[in-house]
């Protein structure tokens, strides 16, 4: 995502650096079909998750669950035209038990 129309200080390209690289794969990656599955197996094997066993299978899907969040809410911005609010916390005062503890 790009700020005020601003270029990147470097362009995305599959055979450049390794910051280059990553660019290029963030850039795509909505457009890969079965990316997520090629996500869960990149992790799995080439960050070396199955070494921790179901610790890093668990982890390996979570960030796969995340990017896949990231772009259902990208999807449900798209559709609504604004962006979700996000709940304010109730306002109020604290809870007596707590104001009157000795650790005040």
């Amino acid at each position: 995502m790009r700020i005020r129309g601003d270029s990147l200080a470097a362009k995305p390209e599959f055979f450049g650096s390794t910051l280059e690289r990553i660019m290029f794969l963030k850039k795509i990656f909505f457009r890969i079909p079965f990316r997520y599955q090629f996500q869960l197996i990149y992790e799995l094997f080439s960050r070396g998750a199955w070494r921790d066993g179901s610790v890093g299978l668990a982890w390996a899907r979570l960030r796969v669950e995340v990017w896949r969040m990231i772009e259902l809410k990208k999807k449900e911005i798209i559709l609504t035209g604004s962006e979700p609010e996000i709940p304010k916390p109730p306002k109020g005062n604290f809870d007596s038990r707590l104001q009157s503890s000795d650790l005040q």
